[in-house]
Formats: C-alpha cells, structure tokens, sequence
C-alpha cells in the first residue's frame, strides 16, 4: 500500500454517551426562531412556519394524491420515507446559505433563523428515526407503533442503505451551520448510523467480491451489486477523505486506529475489497454491449444511477491506497461509468429520461415509455450529490480532468438540461408530478411524491450551475439569463421544500 499522506494519530471524538447527550442537549436547550417576514419582494415565494409539534413524533407520507396526504395507517411508518425526508429538510436548510438562497441578492433573512429553524428540526427527525428503526449495523425497514413504543420489522433491505449512508453530505457539511452554533451537532449526531449503516452493508450483504440483495448471501444481480456498490461508497468518502490532503483538518483529525475502529475496516481492508470487487466485474464485463453480463438485458434506471456512484467509491479506493496495477484498473473503472453516463445522455428527451433501459444490437434503447420522476431525480442525485462523478479534487483520482474533459463540459450541460426539463415539464402545478409519457412528456401520474422530491432538492440543489444555464448570485451581475434562471430554480426548491414539510410530516392525531 502506499505510503500515508500523513502521521497523525489526534483523538478528538468522545463516547457515543457523551455526544448523544451533548446532541439532545442542543435540541432540547436551542430557542425555537420564526422564519422571517421582512420586507421581501412581492412575487417572492416564502416557506411557511410549520406547526409547533414534538418532531419525535413525526410521521412521513410517501404520497399526496388530490391535495391529500396517502398514508398506510397513522402507527406504522417506513424507514425509505423517513431518510427521504431527512434528505430533504436538510437540503431546505444547506441551500438557504448567504453564498446561495441566503444571499444578499436573493432572501438574505433565509441564512439567518429559517436555516438554523431547518437544521433543528432535522436533528429531532433524524433522532426519532433512529429511535424506531436503528439496529446497529443495519435497520428495519418498518416501524409500527404497538403498546405505545415503535417496534422494528422486517429483514434489513440492502435497498434502503443506499441513500441512508448518504446522509454524510450533512456530517461533513457541519461548519455551514457554525454561526447557528450547530455545527457539532450536525458533526456528531449522524456518526452512529453512518457507520453502522456502512459497516452492515458489508458484514450482511458482502462476501468475496460480490454484494448479495440479502443476508443469506444468496440472491445476485445487477441490482443488488450495484446497490451494494452505492452503499458501500460511504466508507470509501470517509478514508479518501482521511488520506488526501489536508485530510489532517477533517476526517484525519481521527487517528487510522480509530477511524478503523468505527467503520470496522481500515484503508488495507478497503483495499483488499476493492481488488476483489474489481476482479468479479471484469469478469462479468461484456465489451459488445460495454456492460456488465448479470444474464439480463434491461435495466432500471436506479440501477445505472447505483453503478455510477459505486464506481466511484470503488475506484477511487484503488487510485488512492493502490499499487500501479490497481491505478490501471482505477481508471478502467471510470471509464466504465463514463460509458454509462454518455449512454444515458443520449436517451434523454426535453422531459426527462425512460425509466428503464435496454441493450440491442444498435445499443442502449429506452425499454419503457415512461419517466419517473424519482429515478429521474435519483440517477442526477447520483452524478451531482456529493463525492459524486463529476466532483474531482486534489489528491483524489482526476480521470474526468485528465482523461475525459470534454464529458465534464457536457456533464454539467445535461443536469442544467434537466433541471429546466423539470421546469418546464415535470411540475405542471409548481409541485413535481410522479410520471410523464416518454413519447410526448403529457403527464401519466399527477400524485407527488416524497422520493421525486427528495431527490430533485438534492440533484437540482447541488448539480445546478455545472452547465452555462445557472449561476450563483455572485455571478448574477455578468449574466443576467442566467441569474434569472438561477431566480426561478431557488422559488422551486423553497416551494418544494416548504411542501415536504406542509404535505409530508404530520402527527398521528392529524392522520383522521
């Protein structure tokens, strides 16, 4: 392995006991601040003040459907909806920066006591999906209410890893909080699922380079190694992010002991994994159709999505802690995704992109007549969110740089691409839709979702301004297209934002 880009052996963090405390301390202690009325343009969409409830007893609804909420029973609850909007809350608070939404040329009140009114509320949901589905190394992917407590069921879903390891975009986002004197808070809190969840995908659903769809270690496919690739990249972001420089101010601030102490596996282990994970998909690569040979011939689009933010971990892995051979192999990686990434731009139309996709012998063709919203959402979450395809920093892996330039202009091109096809096309009502038809864009499902929308304000919220379309209130002065553009895109995530909270989160006595 190669040698450590440093020697620091710091122990910064307490016990688990003592965070906990400080964390339900700062929920508990932080007065509660209403979101701004100031004098505010006219034609400036505001986000409501939510009730006053005990976020503890929160319920999610997946669906709203006529303009009323869709849930199962008010006792029962699952663990997918609760991570959707825990993503959400916190991409209402993270874009209402002063460099963003906050700013001065925008709603400068918003980086004041909405942000700080956001972030605590998320740190009271996340405490209570903790509370009802947490199990370690893993989670139950229902909760129901019985003999008042929530009791866990159900067997851990690989599926649901994917984006709950995700939430280390909010860990490691903790300074932007600084002035709302919550950066601890958001530092800490999610430290227990993050690494537990990472720690599960691999000791429940991984053996010899392989990721299983479940614990018996017997189902195999496209999907479930693509998913566990996707989980699996939380763990790579932390020792990447350990190892690179200046990695000593952030996660190296914990030394390689105890790093490997929490997430169960050190940089050597990783490693070791990554070789192997490598071996068992060269061996599936089908070079006529320049695609993994799983004995199938369509695919989902959440798939290709879990495919490209696996590679990445994954490749990363062996650029960074590898030898010369697990570099050639690195960037082999990459190109696969980049292949994949191309193709997928190719499908797409002014609406959106099919939900699945198939081989044929001219290529990749749509194999279905729809887009959902979702996938849609999910699949740019996966290109733009975070240690993602199109983030390159230095001492990482720079192959997009290096070797495709020309694929990272286009890149951004296509999210700005698809944040005006939802625009435009995909929320006839201001709010996003579930399903249009791929021929024509006419919308085939008017319900909005909690998963179409999670996963816009994180797609949109962090992919915009990649291409010429978007740009930052800084830049607003050289470009006034764009800093309209970019105008219209922050009233639809504050509108978004503020309807997860309106038409998603509920008690159980305003579920009659």
């Amino acid at each position: 392995m190669k040698a450590r880009l440093r020697d620091d052996h710091s122990e910064v963090h307490a016990p688990a006991v003592i965070l906990l405390a400080f964390c339900l301390l700062i929920l508990t202690a932080c007065e509660q601040e209403a979101v701004p009325d100031d004098d505010e343009p006219a034609d400036t969409v505001m986000p409501s003040e939510p009730e006053e409830a005990d976020p503890a007893a929160w319920l999610v609804a997946p669906r709203v459907t006529g303009g009323e909420r869709q849930a199962a029973t008010p006792d029962s609850l699952r663990f997918s909806d609760m991570n959707d909007a825990l993503h959400a809350l916190f991409m209402h608070a993270a874009r209402a920066r002063d460099s963003e939404m906050g700013h001065e040329y925008f709603l400068p009140n918003l980086a004041a006591d909405f942000q700080a009114r956001q972030v605590r509320d998320w740190l009271a949901l996340f405490q209570a999906m903790q509370a009802r589905f947490s199990r370690g190394v893993s989670a139950w992917p229902e909760a129901e209410y019985l003999e008042n407590d929530w009791v866990g069921r159900g067997d851990p879903q690989l599926s649901d890893m994917v984006w709950a390891v995700y939430h280390y975009h909010i860990h490691h986002r903790e300074s932007w909080f600084t002035d709302h004197e919550l950066d601890e808070a958001v530092r800490h809190y999610p430290l227990g699922l993050i690494a537990g969840m990472s720690r599960g995908v691999y000791d429940k659903f991984y053996a010899d380079g392989r990721f299983y769809a479940d614990s018996e270690q017997q189902q195999l496919s496209a999907d479930s190694m693509m998913q566990g690739l996707a989980a699996a990249h939380a763990m790579a972001y932390a020792w990447v992010r350990w190892q690179k420089p200046g990695g000593e101010e952030d996660m190296g601030r914990l030394s390689e002991e105890r790093l490997t102490a929490w997430l169960g596996r050190g940089p050597d282990d990783l490693l070791a994994i990554a070789r192997d994970v490598s071996r068992e998909l060269d061996g599936r690569w089908d070079e006529e159709r320049r695609f993994y040979d799983f004995g199938e011939d369509e695919y989902s689009l959440d798939t290709l999505g879990n495919l490209i933010r696996g590679h990445k971990g994954l490749y990363e892995t062996l650029a960074l802690f590898g030898d010369e051979r697990d570099q050639a192999d690195a960037e082999r990686l990459f190109q696969r995704a980049a292949v994949t990434v191309e193709a997928l731009m190719a499908l797409a139309r002014p609406w959106g992109l099919p939900s699945r996709i198939r081989f044929e012998d001219e290529g990749w063709v749509a194999a279905s007549g729809e887009v959902d919203v979702a996938a849609h959402w999910s699949l740019i979450a996966h290109l733009t969110a975070g240690f993602s395809f199109d983030r390159e920093r230095e001492g990482t892996a720079m192959f997009m740089n290096d070797k495709r330039p020309e694929l990272a202009k286009a890149l951004g091109q296509f999210v700005d691409e698809q944040i005006m096809a939802a625009l435009d096309h995909q929320m006839p009502d201001g709010i996003l839709v579930s399903r249009l038809s791929l021929e024509d864009g006419t919308v085939i499902d008017a319900d909005h979702r909690l998963r179409a929308i999670s996963r816009f304000l994180l797609g949109a919220g962090e992919g915009y301004g990649g291409g010429d379309r978007f740009a930052g209130p800084d830049d607003w002065g050289s470009d006034e297209g764009a800093a309209e553009r970019t105008r219209m895109l922050y009233e639809v995530l504050l509108r978004h934002g503020d309807f997860v909270r309106t038409g998603f989160l509920f008690l159980p006595e305003q579920t009659d």
